[in-house]
């Protein structure tokens, strides 16, 4: 049977980020209706978007793949043969080693990305998201498959995993990276897979997903005038969002939600972080 050659898509992978998707306190993925519309509006470029590394892109171009940013991350895509009359199974135009790793940064662009984003109890970066297990750092979570919610902070490498990736990433500047994608071929199990054990493309494209949790801080009211607090949520804290609203008041006056412009960051004296402050004046 001879076919024409046409791009499939090899993998997804989806970025989330609850700061830009939640309405006020409710969490965008916990509404199906609210998801979608969301997503409608929804585009990471407004903070971040995707590079392959400078060894993947050599990879990419020898097999005969690209990549596509989008509004909600980045595909895959590969050039890939129809293997039958139906075309419900394709086969790559240049075989994929089951082993080959494809390496993807995340760059973030969005200078305060970090006031509205939780992660603060990373101590290592960059977060390493990768669809298989490793000896450097073998409790490492896998990247979520498109129905888990696992959150950003929970994938912060070791000490000797860092010093692995910038040793073996030295033109790609990885100690000045947050975010690195790392996918294999043949991945770690059931939805992890890029292609099936014979090389041909699954019929179901494998889709990942990244999601960043929004920060919550206790939101502090000064007056406009004197500078002086009128009003604290201390000791409970506030979500940072884009979109909804979240009820403050105090007697008979609404206040403002907070913006991510204006935090203040309360540490001990070894730096971990005891309290995250949001300041919005009231004139």
């Amino acid at each position: 049977m001879s076919s024409t050659a046409t791009y499939r898509m090899l993998a997804e992978i989806q970025v989330y980020h609850r700061y830009f998707l939640d309405d006020g306190e409710t969490v965008f993925d916990h509404n199906p209706a609210l998801k979608t519309a969301r997503l409608k509006k929804y585009d990471w470029s407004q903070f971040a978007f995707a590079s392959p590394t400078s060894a993947t892109r050599h990879k990419l171009v020898n097999h005969r793949l690209f990549v596509k940013n989008t509004a909600t991350g980045f595909k895959i895509f590969i050039e890939a043969l129809a293997q039958n009359p139906n075309a419900t199974s394709y086969r790559p135009l240049i075989d994929l080693d089951e082993n080959l790793q494809l390496h993807f940064i995340i760059k973030i662009t969005d200078p305060v990305f970090f006031n509205y984003s939780d992660l603060d109890d990373v101590s290592r970066y960059p977060l390493l998201f990768r669809n298989y297990n490793d000896l450097f750092d073998p409790s490492l979570p896998l990247i979520n498959t498109h129905s888990e919610t696992r959150e950003a902070g929970d994938f912060t490498i070791s000490e000797d995993l860092q010093e692995h990736l910038f040793e073996n990433n030295p033109s790609d500047r990885l100690n000045q990276s947050k975010v690195l994608v790392s996918l294999k071929m043949r991945g770690a199990g059931n939805g992890h897979h890029l292609i099936l054990a014979n090389g041909n493309l699954p019929q179901e494209t494998p889709v990942f997903n990244i999601r960043f949790d929004n920060r919550r801080t206790i939101w502090n009211y000064y007056s406009g005038l004197d500078k002086s607090l009128i009003h604290t949520t201390d000791p409970d804290t506030k979500p940072l969002t884009q979109n909804g609203i979240i009820e403050v008041s105090q007697g008979n006056t609404d206040y403002p939600s907070a913006s991510p412009q204006n935090i203040i960051w309360e540490r001990d004296s070894v730096g971990n972080l005891l309290k995250t402050y949001s300041k919005i004046y009231i004139n």
